[in-house]
């Protein structure tokens, strides 16, 4: 079985279903505040008894909440709402 990594099919599609948690789970008027919650999931996730996809796929989470804008944020939420 080949190593995952945070650029596996598998890790890339999870962390698409934990961006949609994140972006749920508060209401948020400032980028920062999604990037503070990521941060403590991963945090969490990284000290828990989890898979190491699941570590990956909240690593992939938070790296895509800083790469898109504010108004890209908005819009994703505003689809999956």
């Amino acid at each position: 079985m080949s190593k995952l990594t945070i650029s596996s099919p598998k890790v890339v599609e999870l962390s698409f279903k934990i961006l949609e948690k994140i972006i749920l789970a508060i209401e948020f008027e400032e980028k920062q505040e999604l990037i503070a919650l990521a941060e403590i999931m991963l945090k969490n996730a990284k000290a828990g008894n989890y898979p190491e996809e699941i570590k990956l796929g909240y690593e992939e989470a938070l790296n895509k909440i800083n790469v898109l804008s504010l108004d890209q944020i908005k819009e994703i939420k505003t689809i999956i709402s």
